[in-house]
């Protein structure tokens, strides 16, 4: 089974000829009768981008600038491919794509701009999640030491995969609220 990613693109242009031609040909983001997820991938197929879900979209148009956000699962990330192929069918517009993948412990940035990639940021996903989603990480954190302070040591926690994958500084500051948590949750 594929992994579900997380996806939101926002794709943007201040040109006004492109700005009119994407505001067409994503009209059909604003009429609730056409399905988003079959309407793109019938205008950008792709060989590797395997859309599961359109979860939200907007389209908006200001000031001869066009704005649209898609948000939606795919089968991996980052979709570079369909990014791509966007990018060189629109060069004067700019395509964004903010994405996670947690199950491969990655999330990310990546813009295109003429056919071409101008930013490409990767991070292992928590701390994607702590640059861009602090709340989400605080969550996450929450969540990763409920499920060990209650049945492991710190030692034993220490020979986890989840700490292991931590760079030095962030494992002395997950051992200290490791050590924090056990000592408020066995107080008793």
């Amino acid at each position: 089974m594929a992994n579900h990613c997380k996806n939101v693109i926002t794709i943007t242009s201040p040109d006004l000829e492109t700005s009119r031609k994407l505001s067409e040909e994503f009209s059909f983001l604003l009429d609730e009768n056409i399905d988003a997820f079959e309407a793109i991938k019938e205008k950008y197929p792709t060989e590797y981008t395997h859309w599961f879900d359109i979860a939200h979209t907007e389209i908006g148009f200001e000031n001869n600038s066009i704005h649209i956000l898609i948000e939606g699962d795919t089968n991996w990330s980052p979709i570079e491919e369909f990014l791509e192929t966007f990018s060189e069918k629109n060069p004067l517009a700019v395509i964004e794509c903010m994405y996670e993948e947690p199950g491969c412990n990655i999330g990310g940035n990546i813009v295109y701009r003429d056919g071409c990639k101008i930013l490409d940021d990767h991070y292992e996903f928590l701390e994607y999640l702590q640059i861009f989603d602090e709340e989400r990480y605080n969550n996450e954190l929450e969540y990763i030491f409920d499920g060990y302070t209650e049945s492991l040591t710190l030692k034993e926690f220490k020979k986890t995969l989840t700490f292991k994958r931590y760079n030095k500084k962030e494992k002395y500051k997950f051992a200290n609220l490791f050590k924090a948590k056990r000592k408020k949750l066995f107080k008793n």
